[in-house]
C-alpha cells in the first residue's frame, strides 16, 4: 500500500503547479456533469413508467357484494394489472358496504387505511371536505376527451378533482316480460297494474330513501336548494310522492326495509317489478330469465330523477405510494379495464371507447344515468340518509301522515344543517349520521 501511495507521489511531482490546476479543474468539471447515482427511490414512481426492482404493496378497499358479477370484474381486473406493473403486489379487500365509507375516513385521518379506495361518490363531498382523499386534479389531463362530462363532474369538488370515475350508477324498474308485456311509462300506470294483481316490491328506511329517490322528481320536488337548505316541504311534490308510495302499498305493493329480501323476491320471480341497479343486473341474469329493464315511470310533472352516482377510485392522501397508486387507478378505468367491467359485471360505460354492445338492458341504464339527478355532493345532503330514512319508515308504517312526515324531515334537516333553531318534533329525532 505505501509502495503505491509512494509512486501516487512521483507520479504527482511531474506536474508543474499550473498543469495541476488543470487538472483539477477537469476533475471537477467531471464530477458535476456525472453525479453520484444514488439507489431509486420507488415510493412515488409509476409502475407503468419505471421498471420496480423492489415489490411494493397497494391496498385496495371495495363494497362489491361477496362473488358477485362485480367482484368478479375487479379480481379480473387486478389480474391484469399484476401482470402489466413489475412486481406491483396488490391486495383488494372487501368491506361492507354500509360501513366502508366511515371505515375509510376513519383510517384514512388517522394516517393509515388502503392506498385505493374504489366506491361510489357517495361521500366524495365529506371526504374531501375532511382532507380523507386527496386532490387528483394535477391529473385531469390524463383523463383525456373520452370521459362523459357527467362523470368528471361527478368527481369534482369545488372545481376540483378528486376521483378516477369508473361508471355511473342510476337505478331503473326491473320487470318479467312475461307478466308484463309492456312497462309502465307513467306512475298512474304502475299503480293500475298493481291494483290489478301485478307484485312490486318497495324499500322503505333508508333504503327506501335512496331506491325511490327518483319519484321526488317525477312528482315535481326538490330536497335542497343551491345553498343546501332543505325547500321539500314546499309545494306537493314530495308530499304527493309519498302518498303516492303509500297508494302502491294499499294496492298490494310489499314493502321491506332490507332491500337485499326485495331483491331475493324478483330472484325467485315473487314479484313482477322491482327497483334496482346495474350493480344486480347480471347476478338476476345467473338465475332467472324473462326479465328487461325500463326507464322509472314518468310521473304527473314530468320524468323520474333517480340519483346519479360515479363509481370510481380515490387516492388515500397518506398512502406512501402516492404516484403509483394515482397510476394503477388510471390503468384500471381505463379502455380494456372499463370495458371488463360493463362486459362482466354490466357497469355502465363513462367513456366513448367502451361499449355496451347489444346488451339493450346497459344501454337502459345508460338512459337512466343521463336523466338522472348527480348526487349532490353539499354537506348539508349527508344528514339526508338517516333523517328522510326514518320518515319512509314512519309513512309506510302508518304512523304518520305523508305531509306530517315529510314537514317533521325538512325541520330536522333544516335544524340539523343550521338553518333554524326551533323544531316542532314529528317524529323521534335521528341526528345519527
Amino acid at each position: 500500500m505505501y509502495a503505491h501511495l509512494a509512486n501516487v507521489r512521483r507520479f504527482l511531482k511531474c506536474f508543474t503547479p499550473v498543469a495541476m490546476g488543470l487538472v483539477f479543474t477537469v476533475i471537477l468539471l467531471t464530477c458535476l456533469a456525472y453525479p453520484a447515482v444514488a439507489k431509486p427511490i420507488h415510493q412515488n414512481i409509476s409502475a407503468s413508467q419505471f421498471p420496480i426492482t423492489d415489490s411494493i404493496t397497494i391496498t385496495i378497499w371495495y363494497a362489491y357484494a361477496a362473488e358477485s358479477s362485480e367482484e368478479q370484474a375487479l379480481s379480473q381486473v387486478v389480474l391484469n394489472a399484476k401482470s402489466n406493473f413489475s412486481n406491483l403486489i396488490i391486495q383488494a379487500e372487501r368491506k361492507p358496504f354500509e360501513e366502508i365509507f366511515s371505515f375509510y375516513q376513519a383510517a384514512a385521518l388517522s394516517g393509515s387505511g388502503p392506498d385505493l379506495l374504489l366506491a361510489p361518490n357517495d361521500s366524495l363531498g365529506d371526504h374531501a371536505r375532511s382532507g380523507a382523499i386527496k386532490d387528483l386534479t394535477a391529473y385531469l389531463d390524463r383523463l383525456g376527451s373520452v370521459y362523459a362530462t357527467t362523470a368528471i363532474d361527478g368527481m369534482k369538488l369545488d372545481g376540483k378533482l378528486y376521483g378516477i370515475p369508473e361508471s355511473a350508477k342510476a337505478v331503473a324498474l326491473y320487470y318479467d316480460t312475461q307478466s308484463i308485456p309492456t312497462p309502465p311509462t307513467s306512475t298512474a300506470q304502475l299503480l293500475d297494474m298493481v291494483k290489478s294483481g301485478k307484485k312490486i316490491a318497495i324499500g322503505t328506511g333508508r333504503d327506501g330513501s335512496y331506491y325511490n329517490f327518483g319519484l321526488f322528481g317525477a312528482f315535481g320536488g326538490q330536497l335542497l336548494d343551491d345553498k343546501g337548505k332543505t325547500i321539500a316541504d314546499q309545494g306537493n311534490g314530495f308530499v304527493s310522492a309519498m302518498q303516492y308510495l303509500v297508494d302502491l302499498q294499499k294496492a298490494g305493493a310489499i314493502i321491506k326495509s332490507n332491500y337485499l329480501e326485495a331483491s331475493d323476491l324478483f330472484k325467485k320471480s315473487e314479484v313482477d317489478m322491482l327497483i334496482d341497479g346495474p350493480w344486480r343486473l347480471y347476478d338476476y341474469r345467473s338465475v332467472r330469465a324473462n326479465f328487461s329493464i325500463a326507464l322509472l315511470p314518468s310521473g304527473p310533472t314530468g320524468p323520474a330523477t333517480p340519483l346519479n352516482g360515479i363509481d370510481g377510485f380515490y387516492v388515500n392522501p397518506y398512502s406512501k405510494y402516492i404516484t403509483t397508486s394515482v397510476e394503477l387507478a388510471l390503468f384500471m378505468t381505463n379502455q380494456q379495464s372499463a370495458q371488463q367491467f360493463t362486459n362482466i359485471a354490466g357497469h355502465v360505460p363513462i367513456r366513448s371507447d367502451v361499449s355496451a354492445g347489444n346488451d339493450t338492458l346497459v344501454k337502459t341504464f345508460a338512459l337512466a344515468s343521463e336523466q338522472g339527478l348527480p348526487r349532490p355532493q353539499l354537506a348539508e345532503f349527508s344528514s339526508y340518509w338517516n333523517i328522510f330514512g326514518n320518515m319512509f319508515t314512519q309513512v309506510l308504517s302508518g304512523t304518520v301522515s305523508p305531509a306530517v312526515g315529510v314537514q317533521a324531515a325538512t325541520r330536522e334537516m333544516n335544524l340539523i344543517n343550521g338553518f333554524t333553531t326551533t323544531i316542532k318534533i314529528y317524529l323521534p329525532l335521528t341526528t345519527k349520521n
